[in-house]
């Protein structure tokens, strides 16, 4: 998605956005269980302004959100990966 914006092909980065969007929307039920609602609430935050920011037609405010959005996910799988240094 974040080529599509950087190549210019804002119609499949938006396709691609409401897909992800889609599948936050179906793994965020079961995800609240097990996980902090702080840190789903941020993703989620960041999600939903990358597309906001895609349809008003914001593209570098997006790739921004979009990054965060990567970034904040990619740090709640490190913190609940099952591995011995999230043990000790």
């Amino acid at each position: 998605m974040k080529i599509d914006l950087v190549e210019k092909r804002e119609e499949k980065a938006k396709k691609a956005m409401q897909e992800v969007v889609d599948t936050w929307n179906d793994k965020k039920e079961i995800l609240v269980i097990y996980l902090e609602h702080t840190e789903l609430e941020k993703a989620e935050m960041y999600i939903l302004e990358a597309k906001s920011h895609l349809e008003t037609e914001e593209y570098t405010m997006a790739i921004q959100s979009i990054d965060t959005a990567n970034f904040i996910i990619d740090h709640i799988k490190d913190k609940y990966e099952f591995s011995i240094k999230n043990i000790f």
